[in-house]
């Protein structure tokens, strides 16, 4: 009498998950999905924005060495065990990637034109020595001349550590922008 019984009672365990489970998964969610953008400095279409670090200044053109703007923690990891930068112990412990970004170096260089009508941005100094800022600690950048850039350029250590943004237009150099490194 006692085995009829314990069928019984698994039947309807197993029928009330079938019905529970059902009805759990056919609701409908309350929040619709939303695709976000995620990339808000993508370059306009008919240009580009490449990262990169001079190698050589004149007036017709602009040789650079491109680096790789590496975001998101997983990537950054990555890209800082590839280059050697940190180990695996470092990284998990925390030791190792300060900033929301990575700058992968490469031996990738290229030559490009520079457009008649070019800008310059470069990151303003502050009293004190440090990068200027406003209320909402934005950097606050200027706008100089070709020449003035080539000049700062003339401080090797300042070429070596300073990453800039290049945008192009129809492969050639529309503005150049000091990046910002914290």
């Amino acid at each position: 009498m006692k085995k009829p019984l314990a069928f019984i009672g698994c039947v309807i365990i197993v029928i009330a998950a079938y019905f529970f489970g059902y009805f759990s998964v056919r609701q409908s969610p309350l929040v619709e999905p939303a695709q976000t953008e995620n990339t808000p400095s993508r370059a306009a279409t008919g240009s580009a924005k490449l990262y990169g670090k001079f190698v050589k200044i004149s007036e017709s053109g602009v040789e650079l060495r491109l680096v790789e703007w590496v975001e998101g923690s997983d990537n950054q990891e990555q890209a800082a065990l590839e280059t050697g930068r940190c180990t695996l112990d470092r990284i998990e412990k925390d030791e190792c990637l300060p900033n929301p970004f990575f700058m992968r170096e490469t031996q990738k260089t290229m030559t490009l034109p520079i457009n008649q009508k070019l800008t310059v941005q470069v990151l303003s100094p502050g009293s004190n020595g440090e990068i200027k800022q406003d209320e909402q600690q934005n950097t606050i950048h200027r706008e100089i001349s070709l020449t003035e850039l080539g000049k700062m350029l003339a401080n090797v250590e300042f070429t070596k550590q300073t990453p800039f943004i290049f945008t192009t237009t129809s492969g050639v150099i529309a503005e150049i922008r000091e990046q910002y490194i914290p």
